[in-house]
């Protein structure tokens, strides 16, 4: 089949799916879902087929197909074939952990009822669907997530040594809540002691992680990293309440914020010819002050006078001189 391969997977699995529910499907069916050409419906009528023990039936205007009644139930190698391959993709940032060993040790047996050349295809689609290749994991990261998973498993406190952007290495202890992966980078989402306070941490920035003799217990529904970080531009976690945050640019920048928006609730209009005023609500972190220092010389906040003024101690700050 032409095109992306991955929603075309995506799309056969969820008709395999709906076949092994007990509905129907037909080529203008899938045309109707999918918008699709006819000849791609086609296509994908003829994979169900060779997957499927389907006959016709007449039914409504079209010509459909359901799945033969009382023809006894099988296994689906290719679905799960499917399934694995894109969970492994998914949790591909957990490589070398057991718990992705344990996947990887799975496909193994659902591979050898699959053919080759199906397997092949799958494990492109797999590959595709990562679009850019991941910065290559350091090497103790999977056994930090090993105790990580470990901890989230258990309910049990972690003592972590985490080194932040400086090199500084401070000691904290930690109930882990959930991981996230956000733009290439794994965080853990923990409550931090003392003071219960609730933080990201870059995985890769934990030197060492140990599991305590010391059990917690999660508040029930466990919060949404999510959701917490809705008010914010980035994966910086502050108590601050959200502030209406005002700011001109111009040039490359205006065009990149107006293309990729810093927060949902960003509006912006244009005030010259090649000159914009950008406003959102958001909190006022210090990564959303990183992220404007990078713009300059063609951004300039105006409103609040605390962000400015934030801005404005970073962006006069003197870079240490280093001895000759």
């Amino acid at each position: 089949m032409a095109g992306n391969a991955y929603p075309a997977a995506v799309r056969l699995f969820e008709l395999a799916r709906h076949l092994d529910a007990g509905g129907v499907v037909s080529v203008d069916l899938i045309r109707a879902r999918y918008g699709t050409a006819r000849s791609t419906a086609e296509d994908y009528l003829e994979f169900l087929r060779d997957q499927r023990p389907l006959v016709p039936t007449a039914e409504g205007d079209g010509f459909m197909l359901r799945e033969r009644p009382g023809a006894p139930r099988v296994e689906h190698p290719l679905d799960e074939a499917l399934a694995v391959t894109f969970g492994r993709v998914a949790l591909s940032s957990l490589a070398g952990t057991r718990v992705h060993q344990s996947l990887v040790a799975l496909a193994g047996p659902i591979q050898s009822g699959v053919s080759e050349a199906d397997f092949h295809t799958l494990s492109r689609v797999g590959q595709a669907y990562q679009r850019l290749a991941k910065p290559e994991a350091p090497p103790r990261r999977a056994s930090t997530l090993d105790a990580l998973i470990e901890g989230l498993h258990t309910l049990r406190r972690c003592r972590l040594v985490y080194r932040d952007l400086a090199g500084r290495e401070t000691q904290r202890e930690v109930e882990p809540w959930s991981i996230f992966e956000n733009k290439d980078v794994v965080y853990l989402f923990a409550n931090t002691l003392p003071g219960r306070q609730p933080r990201t941490f870059d995985v890769d920035g934990i030197a060492q992680a140990q599991v305590l003799d010391v059990s917690f217990r999660p508040p029930v529904p466990l919060p949404d990293p999510a959701e917490l970080l809705s008010q914010a531009t980035g994966i910086y976690m502050s108590a601050e309440p959200p502030q209406d945050i005002e700011l001109l640019a111009r040039d490359w920048p205006a065009t990149h914020l107006v293309r990729r928006p810093l927060h949902p609730s960003q509006h912006h209009e244009a005030v010259g010819p090649d000159l914009i005023r950008v406003r959102l609500r958001v909190q006022p972190t210090p990564d959303l002050v990183v992220l404007l220092l990078s713009y300059l010389p063609h951004v300039r906040p105006l409103a609040p006078a605390s962000f400015v003024a934030a801005f404005e101690q970073r962006r006069t700050a003197t870079l240490p001189v280093w001895p000759a």
